[in-house]
Formats: C-alpha cells, sequence, structure tokens
C-alpha cells in the first residue's frame, strides 16, 4: 500500500491578527485541558479490544458472521476485535454438534485459544455461541465449557455483551432486530440490542432444567 502525499506546496498567506485569533486560537489551559481530554479518549479507544466467543468454525469463510462481529466492535468502541469458538471445529451450522461424536480434544483446544484470546490484552467479551445446548454426547461438555468460560470471565475485569441480552449467534441477530424492531436494520439496533450479559443470562444450570435464556429460545 503506498503512502499518500499531497505534492502540491501552497504559497505562503500573511494572516492578520483577527485571522490568527480565529483559525489558529490561543492554546489557553481550558481548551488545552479539552484536548487533553480527547487524546485520553482516543488513547482509550485504541486501547481496547473485543474477543467474540462464538460456536464453532464454518464451512465457508464466515463473511456474514465476521462482518457482525465487526459491528459489535465498532458500536462497542473498540479498536480490534478477535473470535475465538467454544468448539473451534467445522460444523455446518450450530445444530450440527447434535449428532457427531464427542471429542474432548476439540473443546480443550477451544479453551486454549479462548484463553489466549482474553490474555491478549481483552477490554470486552461478546458472547454469541447461541442460545440451544446441544443433545447427545456433548451436551454435557458443552455445559462444562460454558462453566469454564463463567469462571475465567469471572476473575477478569471485562465488560461482558450479548444481543438482546443473550448469547445469540451473530447469524440470527437480524431475526432478533425483526422481533423487536420490524422493519428495522441491524445496523440501525446494534446500540440499543448489543447489551451486558451476567452470569445467569448464558450459564444453564448443572442439573435439572436450564436458565431460559439460554436453552430452548432461538
Amino acid at each position: 500500500m503506498e503512502d499518500y502525499c499531497d505534492e502540491s506546496v501552497p504559497a505562503p498567506v500573511k494572516i492578520t491578527r483577527h485571522e490568527r485569533t480565529e483559525r489558529h486560537p490561543v492554546m489557553t489551559p481550558r481548551r488545552r485541558n479539552k484536548g487533553m481530554r480527547a487524546g485520553i479518549g482516543i488513547l482509550m479507544l485504541m486501547n481496547k479490544r473485543l474477543v467474540a466467543v462464538l460456536h464453532s468454525l464454518p464451512v465457508t469463510a464466515g463473511a456474514r458472521t465476521l462482518d457482525r462481529v465487526d459491528l459489535a466492535r465498532r458500536t462497542l468502541g473498540c479498536s480490534t476485535a478477535i473470535v475465538a469458538n467454544l468448539y473451534p471445529a467445522t460444523l455446518r451450522n450450530v445444530g450440527a454438534l447434535h449428532g457427531i461424536t464427542a471429542n474432548e480434544k476439540v473443546w480443550q483446544t477451544g479453551r486454549s485459544d479462548i484463553l489466549n484470546a482474553l490474555n491478549g490484552e481483552a477490554t470486552d467479551v461478546l458472547l454469541g455461541f447461541g442460545v440451544q445446548l446441544p443433545t447427545g454426547q456433548n451436551r454435557a461438555l458443552f455445559k462444562e465449557q460454558l462453566y469454564w468460560l463463567s469462571t475465567e470471565l469471572a476473575t477478569r475485569e471485562l465488560r461482558v455483551w450479548g444481543f438482546g441480552r443473550r448469547p445469540s449467534h451473530p447469524s440470527r441477530w437480524q431475526r432478533l432486530v425483526h422481533r423487536e424492531q420490524p422493519g428495522g436494520s441491524l445496523d440501525e439496533f446494534a446500540h440499543q440490542l448489543l447489551q451486558p450479559l451476567a452470569t445467569a443470562d448464558y450459564l444453564p444450570a448443572r442439573h435439572g432444567r436450564a436458565a431460559p435464556g439460554v436453552i430452548g429460545i432461538t
């Protein structure tokens, strides 16, 4: 990528005292403090990093999901974003986990990936692994993964977010917008539906019925 450079150099222009005041105001302490606050705000934005914890790797490039993660990054005021998956293997959709053989090695790899992302100076976490627990062999492993994740998040000072107060997968966000704001666009209402998540909003019960915000809602 080439750097842009404007090679046209304007001729010197003499500026009167009045013009100097209007165009180049004196840097008073008040203006200086305001500029410092603005600089601090920009620095804080530059230092904010979003970790999106999703479900699994897509069959395709996952462009739509990545675009929506980037929308969340911009909406939450973060400068960078990274994706980590609970189950970092390729699945055609989140429901495909129901019928496959349990593979504890993949689940452990997911923990390693998430830890690496969280330890990379994360400030915000977006939970987007979906709201339906799998059936079959992977059900218990999925729940254990969520218990582990909740423990890791509790030990860090992070802002934890979900879409519509649930860990909805980004592929479902437009449906939620249509449900809450019929005819509305995702870009328009993302700032309203990206909301803080408490542990109870995504963590299923260890025994018996799971939390209503996690299972049985699509």
